[in-house]
């Protein structure tokens, strides 16, 4: 369907905006409506809580070329709000990519307020290697995250992008846009036979319409390294930056995946650039996968991030959500009403895995998709971020796609993403992509 048409389509399945469903934390407010093609009128979002920024990296725990030594004694503060032109105040969450290097031990890394106590870990770097993962992190009143580990890591942490809490970032900020998911798409992709090179630069151009292109503020996409012949990371970003965040940390041989925020640039040709380059001394295999972009608005409805208590909707050693997954079968998990209400469209969090065998896959993802976000998962504990959409019936949907199961699994979630205009009738919750998969287009540079 066109970009500009499933605003009629999304509408016409909703009730008028005069309140917010029971997942919503706050009415958002509109403007006057703008007229839209054939005739339907939408109600145009006044920037509120839930639109999105994303911001030039910035290093806020550790220095250009290395991290910060974290002892589990005393862990570490990151401020954030006012920090390199943030404002102040008026942030709900921050997007943060995480990058970990344990010491003897395994570093189980956990992120909260400061003085609260300390969270389920959201990442995971097995002794003496190095792991990352994009976390998306409510920010309370002190404008800070508590991080703590459980044994002694050197960890960076880079500033990728923030959530509005409310209208007072206007000012310094200006107007932005909401999430808009797409069907998982392969936009590049290397094969064993043709890795990227050690030190190697792959660009690609992206193009998602006429209409949704040149509103698009940032793709999120998943880079994944596979076979590497040497550690190292692959860092993602823009096409003409002066430095891209090392998105994804992996170890020689494993395979290795993170999300990953790229602000839009437009090449001559009008198409969206991504660069990912193989930081290490060996050739490694390389995908990049499209998940979703941000808009500036314009689009129509969207989605607008909802901040949530760190909350585990998922535990199969305890049968929260779910019991052990069976290999190949799909599994339907229902997290609460506080949790997924009838506006919610997504979930943000995290997947533990652990495994005592060989690599393994989850797919994460609605009950009835076609396509999901892949988790790869290797012996031991793997944490992997996701930006899930969840189905018709409020459901998350789980399968295994390899001959065996890990051992145990477990989701914690950080935010929700609801769709504005809000949805008040559970009835009307279809959602139609702003880009279909069939409209994404992706050339190697």
């Amino acid at each position: 369907m066109h970009p500009r048409r499933h605003a009629t389509a999304i509408v016409a399945a909703m009730v008028a905006v005069t309140g917010v469903g029971v997942s919503s934390a706050a009415a958002l407010p509109t403007k006057q409506a703008d007229p839209q093609p054939g005739g339907s009128v939408l109600p145009r979002a006044v920037p509120a809580a839930g639109t999105f920024y994303p911001t030039t990296p910035v290093r806020l725990l550790g220095t250009p070329d290395t991290g910060y030594a974290v002892d589990p004694a005393s862990g570490a503060t990151v401020a954030v709000a006012g920090r390199s032109g943030l404002p102040s105040s008026g942030i709900s969450a921050v997007v943060l990519n995480v990058v970990a290097v344990a010491g003897a031990a395994d570093a189980a890394l956990s992120f909260g307020a400061p003085g609260a106590p300390a969270a389920a870990p959201l990442l995971v770097a097995p002794a003496g290697a190095s792991r990352s993962a994009l976390l998306t992190l409510p920010i309370t009143a002190s404008g800070s995250v508590q991080l703590t580990t459980s044994s002694a890591a050197t960890v960076s942490v880079d500033l990728v992008g923030f959530y509005a809490a409310d209208d007072t970032v206007l000012g310094s900020q200006g107007l932005s846009g909401g999430y808009q998911p797409v069907d998982v798409t392969r936009l590049f992709g290397t094969d064993s036979t043709h890795p990227l090179a050690a030190g190697a630069r792959q660009l690609v151009g992206v193009d998602l319409g006429a209409a949704a292109t040149p509103h698009t503020t940032a793709l999120l996409v998943r880079a994944t390294a596979t076979g590497a012949a040497a550690p190292g990371t692959l860092a993602v970003g823009p096409v003409g930056a002066a430095a891209s965040v090392p998105s994804v940390a992996f170890a020689g041989g494993a395979t290795s995946s993170n999300l990953a925020v790229v602000p839009a640039t437009l090449d001559p040709d009008g198409r969206l650039g991504v660069a990912v380059t193989n930081a290490s001394s060996g050739a490694t295999s390389v995908t990049l996968d499209l998940v979703g972009f941000y808009d500036d608005g314009a689009l129509g409805p969207n989605l607008r991030f909802r901040p949530l208590p760190q909350t585990r909707v998922v535990d199969t050693s305890t049968s929260v959500g779910a019991a052990a997954l069976q290999p190949g079968r799909r599994t339907t998990v229902t997290p609460s009403d506080a949790v997924v209400g009838d506006s919610t469209f997504a979930l943000v969090g995290v997947v533990t895995a652990t495994s005592s065998g060989g690599p393994a896959g989850i797919e994460v993802d609605t009950p009835e998709a076609t396509t999901a976000s892949d988790v790869d998962v290797v012996a031991g504990t793997t944490t992997v971020p996701v930006q899930a959409q969840v189905g018709a019936a409020r459901g998350l949907g789980l399968r295994t796609r390899d001959g065996s199961a890990p051992t145990g699994i477990t989701i914690d979630v950080t935010g929700s993403f609801e769709a504005y205009p809000p949805v008040t009738n559970p009835a009307a919750r279809g959602w139609v992509p702003a880009v279909p998969s069939w409209q994404v287009a992706a050339t190697p540079r």
